[in-house]
């Protein structure tokens, strides 16, 4: 009995070796740097965001266009949330501002221009502008933020995320999510 144990031993130990130099070749076939193909082999890297705004009151408001309807929104704040190809963001450091705002009211919308910048917790960031638009009646967000610039990760990285999400009008905070793809020029 001890014989066949024995045996089993072995071979179980050949078969551990043999895999492992496998496993090894195989990995060098697989590292970009090994291959100038695959080095150049562009895969989509998703630009996908779950954020809440932290709306800061002391910065004011924004009167929209046509200014005789009296409608304002809050001048901007902080974010806070997820960048799937960043991390979790560094609220301090993740602002939005809006840089004009319109009233649809045929439409019942308020159509915000925005710009920001959304820093993780590494430091890396990158900037954006978009234009946002929310339902007066229920606050049902949509919209598109484009990114152009960023540092880090972000670094010649630029995207174009579209945005759904939800306004409460009470409280000032929106809760949105992103999806789109990043194109980095290397």
């Amino acid at each position: 009995m001890k014989k066949l144990n024995y045996f089993f031993l072995f071979v179980f130990i050949g078969v551990l070796i043999s895999g492992c130099s496998e496993f090894e070749t195989n990995q060098d076939l697989l590292n970009p740097e090994n291959d100038p193909e695959l080095k150049k082999a562009k895969v989509p890297i998703p630009a996908k965001c779950w954020t809440t705004t932290v709306p800061d009151f002391s910065q004011g408001t924004v009167l929209c266009t046509p200014e005789e309807f009296e409608v304002v929104v809050l001048a901007g704040g902080n974010m806070s949330g997820i960048e799937a190809h960043g991390g979790k963001l560094d609220t301090e450091k993740s602002t939005w501002k809006v840089t004009g705002c319109d009233f649809d009211y045929e439409n019942s919308l308020i159509i915000e221009n925005i710009e920001g910048k959304h820093t993780v917790m590494n430091g890396d960031y990158f900037l954006y502008t978009g234009t946002l638009s929310a339902s007066v009646t229920d606050g049902a967000i949509t919209g598109t933020v484009n990114i152009y610039e960023g540092t880090g990760k972000f670094e010649s990285g630029t995207a174009e995320v579209s945005i759904t999400g939800i306004l409460d009008f009470d409280t000032g905070i929106a809760t949105m999510k992103g999806e789109g793809f990043w194109d980095f020029n290397d």
